[in-house]
């Protein structure tokens, strides 16, 4: 070999050790070290398709799908439930002669019935659960697992961790509240789902354990070990959104007073005055203030926290909200002629009597309250009223809701048989009117607040939409 070739060889296996070394050649300490991952979020909210419903897999018209809170019936019976974020979507499929749920694009077991009513997904779209009929044997579902069979069953629930399901089953003539695989002692009959509470270790429901119709509002760790009975008026109780306190009506010696009392600290009660009848307990948005209409010798109040004033005549039928500073009450007065509803706005200097309208709902505020809206119906038209001021009308608009930051307005609409999304300004004027869809569900806000994001259904494709609100 030259003396050329030689250095020629050398040079290469210096090149090839110096690669080796590049790629390979760390320290043993470096090599275990441990990985350092991306901080990269892969899941960034994006428009794409949930599911594709199959040919085969029809509206189940058996099932009596509920009524929406505006009063509007879907274009069809299929049910579907879809989590705010996509991360979850189910809907009930008549597939023959038989029906079952089908969640994030795999069916289930094929059932006699599936009530609609039952359908629902756990807070992070992982869970689904339901209500199922073969025959006269009824079961509740939770990710496709049987529990039963029951002579009967209700609702369910899940915990805000999603952990935990819960739910009320008739076993011959009694029912029981379920959590999971325990069951409590028993009662004569229960009304609606339990509900947990935030840290998802303890729930509340109402029963009824005599025939005379005598209510007890329990509250129970998850176990039905310690368990705390309250006797109330009736069915009417309320939950704070963030599940940790609780308020209902109970009555003694022929007057009606409201007891609170702490989720985890149910034996801490707080009473309040008494009346001849109270209505409506509503908590704000904060769950730390609570509201009612009262009513004492004829005449109407309406009660925030220690502070009531009284009402203007007229009826009070639909939902009032406390404003986020909790310093006032936005609520709406009807008037028996007409009839009429305008918004009152109580415990705050007059601001003036607002228009007067046919109805008016979803009263909603900006999170810093500076900014109210709601929907309004004049001459069977529907609009947005924005701080007094009317937007464009349609045939139907429901549930507005104020972006994050409070500079927008967003709600769904129909018109021409048509729905769709619309974003709006303070004065209600139209920044974008979103595309058109069969189906348009309930709008949510990704996390940094910049776009809307709701689910829909073109045909039959169910998409998760994401659009920038500017």
């Amino acid at each position: 070999m030259s003396k050329l070739q030689a250095v020629q060889n050398n040079l290469l296996v210096f090149i090839i050790l110096v690669v080796f070394f590049m790629l390979f050649g760390c320290s043993k300490e470096q090599r275990n070290a441990p990985e350092v991952k991306s901080t990269k979020d892969d899941s960034i909210l994006s428009s794409r398709l949930l599911a594709t419903i199959a040919d085969n897999e029809k509206p189940d018209t058996s099932s009596k799908h509920e009524t929406s809170e505006s009063g509007e019936k879907p274009p069809e019976d299929m049910v579907i439930e879809i989590d705010k974020y996509g991360k979850g979507v189910a809907y009930i499929a008549k597939i023959g002669d038989r029906t079952c749920v089908v969640y994030n694009g795999k069916a289930g077991k094929l059932y006699d019935e599936i009530e609609a009513f039952t359908l629902i997904l756990s807070p992070n779209g992982h869970h689904v659960a339901y209500g199922a009929k073969i025959g006269d044997r009824n079961y509740v579902v939770v990710d496709g697992v049987e529990k039963g069979p029951f002579a009967d069953r209700g609702r369910i629930s899940f915990s805000p961790d999603s952990k935990h399901v819960g739910y009320d089953a008739k076993i011959g003539n009694k029912w029981y509240m379920y959590v999971d695989n325990t069951k409590n002692e028993g009662a004569l009959q229960y009304f609606d789902r339990p509900i947990f509470n935030k840290d998802s270790n303890k729930i509340t429901y109402l029963e009824v354990t005599e025939i005379s119709g005598v209510y007890r509002l329990v509250v129970s760790d998850l176990q039905f070990r310690n368990n705390i009975p309250l006797t109330i008026a009736d069915t009417a109780y309320a939950v704070n959104a963030g599940k940790t306190a609780i308020a209902a009506v109970e009555k003694n010696h022929g007057k009606w007073n409201v007891i609170s009392f702490d989720f985890m600290h149910p034996e801490k009660i707080k009473s309040g005055e008494s009346y001849d009848d109270i209505k409506q307990l509503t908590y704000s948005g904060d769950g730390k203030s609570l509201a009612y209409i009262a009513v004492k010798d004829g005449r109407s109040y309406i009660v925030l926290d220690d502070k009531k004033e009284l009402l203007p005549d007229g009826e009070y039928p639909w939902p009032f909200v406390i404003l986020p500073d909790s310093k006032g009450v936005g609520i709406f007065i009807v008037h028996d002629k007409g009839p009429q509803a305008y918004l009152h706005t109580a415990f705050l200097p007059d601001r003036g009597k607002n228009k007067t309208y046919k109805e008016g709902a979803h009263l909603t505020y900006s999170g810093d309250g500076k900014h109210y809206a709601y929907v309004a119906i004049q001459n069977e038209k529907f609009t947005i009223v924005v701080d007094g001021k009317e937007g464009p009308f349609f045939e139907r608009v429901v549930t507005p809701q104020f972006s994050p930051d409070g500079k927008f307005l967003v709600y769904r609409a129909r018109q021409n048989n048509k729905r769709f999304v619309v974003i709006a300004d303070l004065n209600g004027k139209i920044i974008k009117q979103l595309p058109s869809y069969e189906r348009v569900f309930d709008t949510a806000f990704s996390e940094d607040g910049s776009s809307v994001v709701y689910g829909v259904k073109d045909g039959n494709q169910i998409m998760l939409k994401v659009d920038k609100l500017n």
